[in-house]
């Protein structure tokens, strides 16, 4: 067996310890003494290898392994987490989760948010809910207990059709909906969230004609049914018709892609105003499947009900089907059925969205969720498009060569196919027209002139070879797709003899070139005299001596920060392999696009090319000081003596001084050799410097001209949302003041004349008690005057004579007094109240 890969230390080291504890488990051996089944999990896996068969895949932070017990057909899960293995201080453990499934397992795929797993035997398939807790567990345990729910119980059970493909629907709101596609072509799409048993909506890739759209759902819902088509046409579980290879689906795919990453609702909110260089139409929400014979077929639209969406998508989608309709023929009846369902779905769709943008008063956003109703879309049937056409220039087909998978590649807008089939051969398909929205019509207003414009068209761009078939071995030809996490151009091809990496990068980006340019020569030539080829390298080969033992098993890749770029895989002896992969090497200027999206405000900036300068450093090694320049100098004596002229030098004396002279001399050179090292390295740091302040004016100039114009457009942009918005309420001001006019009440004739009398007999009032109140005010000015002189200024009787006026007619004096006060100010009190009623009247 031989491998191509670039090793790593320290990628060596973490899969060392990954298959270290895979295959000795010691996490449950600590804890064997729990009686957890009557499966093996409690012994050793390197004991067990012989009854169970050992698979994983690789999620965003786990390892998820499935044991499946050869002998009675049960299947355990095990859970690793990955980050603890980039840290050698820490030996992360394999968590149980029990129950055991009661089937054995063929595939798994975890969803996105690697919380809900779905697990696939032949017939049967399970979702099983993964804690958080269990994923980051660093401590044995034996056995955690989780929640598994059965999918579809009716529709997946014994001896009905097998199960060929899962996948989680990446535009999913909750990344809940699970799509499971059949081997009799029905492809059923779960809300495991809301029902785990009910198919939210099903469609069906064989062939209708035998029974008619209308009993498509009938059928679906009915496998007992099948298993009388089953024994009666001498099929194995799940029968399929007269012609099982063009009735058996091997495979399906996404148009948005299997994974999401670069999919309708994350690449498409990145499109600006009128920008349609990423736009791949109705591609977005395609299905596309592949039947045993190579045809090729295709839904739309096939989304979630609930999912997550891009809002600059679908008014482009309702401009690109605007466009359509005007330019086809519209006196067709057919075709106009097929443009209003079009409109109507894309209107509700938008409609959705605005209501719930209003609804949650949020400021606007591309990445919108959308619910789709649910009861006008039942009662039609999505429209089987296909088999779709495919140019080939090749005359020599094969009639029996069988496809195995398929997958959809999307980058930019280009969209490829690629079919795996069972002699060896990769096809790779360009998409020339996408599949468009269609819907079951009557039979009687198809029109097949109107509806083979809007048939999707592929062409054949190049046929890989990866190996020669050998028809003796049960696994020949069996090509599986696994997608690459980092580059969406990239595949790997998993078949008996290792895995192939297939890179589609090298035509994709001549392919985007050519259509930047806008020439059809150049198209043409990259079809013709200048093609370029993918580039395929095999990553694990199978030799031949090896080839009746081993064979790939499981293959994952992982794409993390702490543990890097790379893959491992288990062949079917238990041998495990993991190496480090090569990442692309990629400048600034490809990092960074030099042509703004937007159209340039003005001539000069549509004419000017920004680029950015690459600096890659020149000084690769640290500055050491020479040790020369570190030597203490040696001191030299001179002889001051008075008559030291005279005096005669010994032999040894004039030794000692030559010694010296040679070792000045050598210290001497030897500085001159480290003052021109130091010189050269001044030199390169200079040159150094210089490419710095390259790179850095490159940055600023971008900053300055292309930068600062985005900004300067979008701040005139808000000024000018501000100025609408200021327009917008006060035009709701005016609606509101006019609406609260409008709804002001009117008087009848009788409540005028009311009122008029009211405010006539007022006016009386006021004019007789005016004058009244004026008079009565003015006495009680002169009652209260003359009190005070009969009081005193001082409020007492201090004032008066102690020998004029005795005792009691000081008291007599003063309760008259008050009395008159008291009368007076209840008088007055009166008035003002009987003034102020009036008043009111």
């Amino acid at each position: 067996m031989s491998i191509l890969a670039n090793s790593h230390n320290s990628w060596d080291s973490w899969t060392k310890r990954l298959f270290e504890r895979i295959e000795n488990d010691e996490d449950i051996n600590q804890n064997s003494s729990e009686d957890v089944s009557t499966t093996s999990s409690n012994s050793n896996l390197k004991n067990s290898i012989a009854n169970e068969k050992t698979t994983f895949i690789v999620g965003h932070d786990v390892c998820i392994l499935s044991s499946v017990n050869t002998i009675i057909q049960t299947t355990t899960i095990r859970i690793l987490s990955l980050p603890g293995l980039a840290r050698a201080h820490k030996q992360p453990c394999i968590q149980l989760l029990r129950p055991s499934l009661p089937f054995a397992t063929s595939f798994m795929v975890l969803n996105s948010t690697s919380k809900l797993l779905a697990v696939a035997g032949k017939y049967h398939v399970a979702v099983v809910i993964l804690p958080p807790a269990i994923r980051s567990a660093t401590t044995p345990n034996l056995a955690h207990d989780v929640k598994i729910h059965n999918i579809g119980e009716i529709y997946h059970a014994d001896d009905t059709s097998p199960v060929v493909k899962m996948l989680w629907h990446p535009l999913s709101f909750n990344k809940s909906h699970l799509m499971v596609l059949t081997a009799d072509g029905l492809l059923r799409m779960y809300d495991v969230s809301t029902d785990p048993n009910e198919p939210e909506q099903i469609v069906c890739f064989s062939d209708q004609s035998a029974f008619g759209p209308s009993s498509a759902l009938k059928i679906a819902r009915s496998p007992t049914s099948k298993k009388k088509s089953s024994s009666s046409n001498g099929g194995s579980g799940g029968v399929f018709g007269i012609d099982i290879d063009e009735r058996e689906a091997v495979s399906f795919s996404l148009g948005c892609g299997d994974d999401g990453g670069d999919g309708f609702a994350g690449k498409l909110s990145s499109v600006g105003d009128g920008d349609t260089s990423e736009f791949i139409g109705w591609n977005a929400l395609s299905v596309y499947g592949v039947m045993k014979n190579g045809d090729l077929f295709a839904f739309c639209p096939f989304v979630p009900l609930k999912s997550v969406w891009s809002l600059k998508a679908l008014n482009n989608l309702k401009s690109l089907t605007d466009n359509q309709w005007k330019s086809c023929n519209q006196s067709d009846e057919a075709s106009e059925r097929r443009f209003y369902w079009k409109s109507r779905w894309l209107d509700e769709a938008i409609e959705n969205v605005n209501e719930q943008q209003r609804e949650s008063n949020q400021l606007p956003n591309d990445t919108i969720v959308l619910t789709v109703s649910k009861s006008p879309w039942t009662k039609r049937l999505l429209t089987r498009q296909g088999p779709i056409a495919v140019i080939s220039n090749d005359s020599n087909l094969e009639t029996h060569d069988f496809a195995s998978d398929l997958t959809v590649v999307s980058v930019g807008s280009i969209v490829a196919l690629a079919i795996s089939k069972e002699s060896g051969v990769v096809d790779i398909l360009i998409q020339v027209s996408s599949p468009t929205a269609d819907w079951a019509l009557q039979e009687k207003l198809v029109s097949s002139s109107s509806h083979e414009n809007e048939s999707p068209l592929f062409v054949k761009y190049e046929e890989i070879e990866l190996f020669a078939p050998d028809y003796q071995s049960p696994a020949a030809g069996q090509i599986k797709f696994i997608r690459d996490p980092k580059y969406s151009d990239a595949i790997y091809a998993k078949h008996y003899q290792g895995v192939s990496l297939i890179s589609f990068h090298p035509w994709i980006k001549e392919l985007l070139k050519a259509k930047e340019l806008e020439t059809s020569t150049a198209l043409t030539d990259l079809f013709g005299s200048k093609h370029v080829d993918s580039d395929v390298q095999c990553l694990i080969d199978i030799c031949e001596s090896d080839k009746s033992t081993d064979g790939v098993e499981s293959f994952a890749i992982v794409n993390d920060l702490l543990l890097g770029y790379g893959f491992i895989a288990k062949t079917v002896n238990g041998k495990s392999l993991g190496h480090s992969l090569t990442l692309r090497s990629q400048t600034l200027t490809e990092q960074i696009s030099t042509n703004p999206k937007s159209s340039p405000s003005s001539p000069a900036a549509a004419t000017r090319t920004l680029k950015i300068v690459a600096y890659t450093p020149e000084i690769t090694t640290h500055f050491e000081m020479p040790r020369v320049l570190e030597k203490s100098q040696p001191i030299i004596i001179t002889n001051e003596k008075p008559g030291a002229d005279d005096t005669p030098l010994d032999e040894k004396l004039l030794r000692t001084l030559t010694s010296k002279i040679v070792d000045i001399r050598n210290d001497i050179a030897a500085i001159k050799e480290a003052g021109s090292f130091v010189q050269n390295r001044v030199e390169d740091v200079q040159s150094e410097a210089l490419l710095q302040h390259k790179a850095i004016c490159s940055y600023v100039d971008v900053l300055d001209g292309e930068v600062m114009e985005r900004a300067e457009r979008i701040r005139k942009r808000a000024a000018k949302m501000k100025v609408r918005q200021d327009a917008i309420n006060a035009r709701v001001d005016a609606i509101l003041q006019f609406a609260m006019d409008a709804t002001q009440p009117e008087l009848n004739e009788a409540e005028r004349e009311f009122f008029a009398e009211v405010r006539d007999m007022a006016s009386r009032v006021r004019s007789i008690l005016k004058p009244r109140l004026g008079q009565v005010s003015k006495q009680k000015q002169i009652l209260m005057n003359q009190a005070r002189a009969i009081i005193g200024s001082d409020g007492t009787l201090a004032t008066l004579s102690n020998e004029i006026c005795d005792t009691s007619s000081i008291s007599f004096g003063n309760s008259q007094l008050g009395k008159i006060n008291d009368a007076l100010k209840n008088e007055y009190k009166l008035l003002t109240e009987t003034w102020k009623k009036a008043e009111d009247v």
